[in-house]
């Protein structure tokens, strides 16, 4: 139950009732960041206007003692009362969006659209008069997809056109209608130029945009992550924040560990520094082309970047290891290259090399095959092995490239091979064809999952495999539920799903190294690792390991770097300086 009453002091209720979800307004008090309630407010803290059951907020805008909702379910545009919320007029306006509010009496309302939508064209707003509530829509012949608004200090209309331009456009409104006087932002935003790589002025995906007493324009976006950049008034940027997406992994390049990539973006590490610096050079995806997976490409979680070659690739799998996306590289843009679906039990390759899923390229897979999965992982050769739970282990060699770059994998050299002994569910597994070993974690006999462990596979064991099939150790996981392992030439790392801890052993022996958790760069904190391919191990060209972790709570990476000779760590405990260095404590 919840901690609060049912009603308010209000009379009001509280919390939603069961099946119900609520959506309105509330007001925070500045700069405590504390609800401000009222005598018809709704929630514990009387702090609620409530306006709906369902998504209907398009935009909010205050200004002049009034507060102003745009409800594009109703079709209507609100105007409260700012102090005491108490609704004052309503206008009929057709699907209303975004909200600004010019000073001089008006309000102008954008067409409310869906988060990334199809650029559709025909865009206009609707400028409302305030005071005899009279309305006129202009047409906006230079923006494709209208996605925000604003004024700036001297009048002018900003609106975020999320088309190809990708621009904030600016416009002169003291005539009869708008006039486009000017634009923020190279057009074509990220894809301008060379397409992918990033520039101060290269947006993508906009979603919001103000202006402050100054002139300084600050304009969000968001297409994985989110961004937030401020320009001053001659439009040179000011600053660039960044957020990364929400279940994200991220694995380095092998023939560069200083190239990271996430599903959607590549960094450029500077590991020299302490902590590690970091630039982020590209958005790999281009939202242009349809999208050909099985699962939506937003929902792809880890990430594995393999060269064949010479060419890098780029695989993916969701959170839920339902499909392995392929991805080959056209410049910094990821292309689709192929994927192997669980769900439409398909292998597709682009054969004619343009991206897009054609069904006389797809070849049906047998069930016998997709077996209970969790984990995807393709080796430095590109073969691809998947851990099969109870089902033993299925693996699918590459067999090169064809014609177009794409690697070819074709059902009928598919092979199962048995459970390995002791295991009776693995999890995870990888493979180093440079040595021929086999790492599995898993389940055992003796290590049987309890209730309330954590979510999705749990890893208590982890052994190495010689040629495949001798056993040469075989080691516990002292963890309440790792979900993840990753193995680079010195150190297996397995991380537990809720505490975020890491435990390392050593590849020639198995004996356990240590441990490590989040330091003082990342204030001692770290969510859930909140999927099973979350880690990955690497060394450096000087012998250091690197491991980059996932983490839910603030959506980033964490960068844990082991400096010692593994050897020299035996069986002690490892501690994260302020610096991000892993150093054992004597």
């Amino acid at each position: 139950g919840y901690k609060h009453p049912a009603k308010n002091k209000n009379g009001l209720l509280s919390f939603p009732e069961p099946g119900k979800i609520w959506f309105g307004l509330r007001r925070y008090s500045l700069p405590e960041m504390k609800t401000v309630p009222f005598p018809e407010g709704y929630q514990w803290d009387e702090g609620m206007l409530l306006l709906g059951e369902e998504y209907c907020i398009g935009g909010i805008a205050a200004g002049n003692g009034k507060v102003y909702v745009s409800n594009f379910k109703l079709d209507k545009l609100i105007e409260f009362d700012r102090d005491t919320l108490k609704q004052l007029r309503v206008w009929g306006i057709r699907n209303p969006g975004r909200i600004a509010l010019d000073g001089k009496g008006s309000a102008w309302i954008l067409e409310h659209l869906e988060p990334n939508a199809i650029p559709k064209g025909n865009s206009s707003v609707c400028r409302v008069n305030l005071k005899d509530a009279s309305a006129v829509i202009f047409k906006l012949e230079d923006v494709e997809n209208t996605s925000a608004i604003a004024f700036d200090q001297m009048g002018r209309l900003l609106i975020g056109d999320n088309g190809a331009d990708m621009q904030v456009k600016i416009y002169d409104v003291s005539g009869a209608s708008p006039k486009l006087v000017d634009a923020l932002g190279q057009k074509g935003g990220i894809y301008a130029d060379k397409p992918g790589i990033a520039a101060p002025d290269k947006l993508n995906g906009i979603t919001g945009i103000g202006v402050d007493s100054s002139g300084n324009v600050y304009v969000s976006s968001t297409r994985s992550g989110g961004e937030l950049r401020k320009f001053s008034q001659d439009k040179k940027l000011q600053w660039h924040l960044m957020g990364l997406a929400f279940v994200d992994g991220a694995s380095a390049d092998p023939d560069s560990p200083e190239d990271v990539f996430m599903k959607d973006e590549h960094f450029k590490m500077d590991y020299s520094a302490h902590p590690a610096k970091w630039e982020y050079v590209a958005y790999t995806r281009d939202i242009r082309r349809p999208d050909p997976f099985s699962v939506q490409r937003s929902k792809l979680a880890s990430n594995l970047i393999r060269r064949s070659a010479g060419k890098r690739f780029m695989f993916c799998s969701p959170m839920f290891a339902q499909e392995l996306a392929i991805f080959k590289f056209d410049g910094e843009i990821a292309v689709p290259s192929g994927y192997i679906g669980v769900n439409d039990k398909k292998i597709w390759r682009d054969m004619n090399g343009d991206g897009i899923k054609d069904e006389a390229e797809c070849e049906e897979i047998d069930p016998k095959f997709l077996k209970s999965s969790w984990h995807w992982f393709v080796d430095t050769n590109g073969d691809i092995w998947r851990a099969c739970n109870d089902a033993g282990i299925m693996h699918i060699p590459c067999q090169g490239l064809d014609d177009k770059g794409n690697p070819v994998y074709e059902v009928s050299k598919t092979e199962i091979i048995p459970m390995p002994s002791p295991f009776i569910e693995i999890n995870t597994v990888e493979y180093i064809p440079e040595t021929d070993t086999l790492y599995v974690g898993g389940e055992t006999e003796m290590s049987k999952r309890n209730k309330g462990d954590g979510w999705g596979p749990t890893t208590r064991f982890i052994a190495r495999y010689d040629n495949k099939t001798k056993l040469r150790w075989l080691a516990p996981v002292d963890t309440i539920c790792c979900n993840a392992i990753s193995v680079s030439s010195k150190i297996v790392a397995a991380v537990d799903v809720r505490t975020a801890q890491i435990q390392m052993f050593d590849t020639s022996t198995g004996l356990k190294l240590g441990t490590a958790a989040a330091g003082k760069p990342a204030a001692h904190h770290s969510g859930w690792t909140d999927f099973p391919r979350s880690i990955r191990a690497m060394t450096l060209k000087n012998g250091e390991t690197v491991v980059l972790v996932e983490e839910d709570s603030c959506a980033k990476i964490m960068i844990y770097r082991v400096k010692a000779d593994p050897r020299e760590l035996d069986r002690v405990p490892l501690d994260v300086d302020d610096k991000g260095k892993v150093n054992s404590i004597k």
